[in-house]
């Protein structure tokens, strides 16, 4: 096999996995949704990620007690992307289906790692 075709073999295979892993994250982690996105904050110098809050969620994760914010870190692949879709289900109303994360921090809360949302 000459470079160029390798080259793209690997990278078709990982493209492929990649398309793969959204749905199995969604299978594997915790899951918050659906529900209705309350409360929207924007990064800003100090906090590199956005904050949100979701309808009738007190507790975000139970490693974070008596917490209900979620952010996503500005260093997500495709935060920007997550972000969009973050203020689109917020301003239309309509709910964020589902949320994956491992209870890690971002920024002193729960960090997001994908979201899932559906617009008729």
């Amino acid at each position: 096999m000459n470079k160029p075709s390798s080259v793209a073999a690997v990278l078709a295979l990982t493209l492929a996995g990649s398309s793969c892993w959204l749905p199995d994250a969604f299978a594997q982690q915790t899951n918050k949704g659906p529900a209705i996105v309350t409360i929207v904050v924007p990064p800003d110098a100090a906090r590199p990620c956005a904050f949100f809050q979701l309808q009738g969620v007190l507790q975000a994760d139970p490693a974070f007690p008596n917490q209900p914010w979620f952010a996503i870190p500005m260093t997500n692949v495709g935060f920007h992307e997550e972000y969009a879709l973050l203020l689109s289900a917020a301003f239309n109303n309509h709910p964020i289906l589902a949320i994956s994360f491992t209870g890690q921090a971002a920024c002193g809360y729960v960090q997001v790692d994908a979201l899932q949302a559906s617009f008729p």
